[in-house]
């Protein structure tokens, strides 16, 4: 039984080890994108302040993104640590995630923030 809760605990810090490595390229994919909008501004439409406020939004949904993916990866961590050894690292108060259900209510407040941002994208285009 303890090989089998071991082996599971292997898995699961890859999995938040690839959760991690995805708000990763999230976050450069916005920075990508962020850059990348100034472009716009040497273009020879008439409003290239529009396009910009979109780029600028999509870029931050996409940060927004990746600190979600982040803040699940530490959650995962820190869940299924073992008590004996603890985080190394101090976070703040809000990042101290006691169970599941805290995790879940954290991640929720950060997803809705994120889709409230999308939602001003699509808004703006």
């Amino acid at each position: 039984m303890k090989i089998l809760l071991n082996t599971l605990i292997v898995v699961i810090y890859l999995v938040a080890i690839m959760v991690f490595a995805s708000g990763l390229l999230l976050i450069f994919l916005g920075g990508y994108d962020f850059f990348h909008v100034f472009t716009y501004l040497h273009s020879e439409d008439v409003l290239p302040v529009g396009l910009m406020a979109t780029g600028l939004l999509e870029a931050v949904d996409l940060f927004l993104i990746g600190i979600v993916l982040f803040i699940f990866s530490l959650g995962l961590l820190i869940l299924f640590s073992r008590k004996s050894t603890p985080v190394p690292v101090d976070l703040p108060d809000w990042l101290r995630v006691k169970d599941f259900m805290h995790l879940k209510i954290i991640l929720w407040e950060a997803i809705l923030t994120t889709m409230v941002v999308s939602y001003l994208a699509a808004l703006a285009e």
